[in-house]
């Protein structure tokens, strides 16, 4: 496997995880250590499983920073991005497949239409 398409696979499974478990454990209704703990252990786990593969950022937001800072060279950063929203995408999906159908909002928040438009809330 090539090192980017070896470095991108390890941020789809890493943000996959992270989304899949952190979200999992909010839609569930589980108290707030619960979803806390899973959401830094599914993050633990990306750091230390991918962390010599792709540094397992897992996180669009932290990639963006770490560009931003030079740290991470931006042609890397565009692909780590576009994997990891695809990572989280995926975690949705399987979400929604494992709890047929949406529940409680999978732990995302909600745009109130009445204050904001759509495109402003995102």
């Amino acid at each position: 496997m090539q090192p980017m398409t070896r470095k991108m696979t390890a941020e789809f499974i890493g943000t996959f995880g992270l989304i899949f478990f952190g979200g999992g454990a909010a839609a569930m209704g589980k108290p707030l250590i619960d979803v806390a703990l899973a959401n830094g252990l599914a993050i633990m786990i990306a750091a230390y499983v991918f962390g010599d593969i792709s540094g397992g950022i897992v996180n669009p937001a932290v990639t963006l920073g770490g560009a931003i800072a030079g740290k991470i060279n931006w042609q890397d950063a565009i692909l780590y991005m576009i994997s990891q929203f695809l990572g989280g995408i995926a975690g949705g999906f399987a979400l929604l497949a494992v709890f047929h159908g949406t529940m409680g909002h999978l732990g995302a928040t909600t745009i109130n239409t009445d204050a904001v438009s759509i495109p402003g809330g995102l």
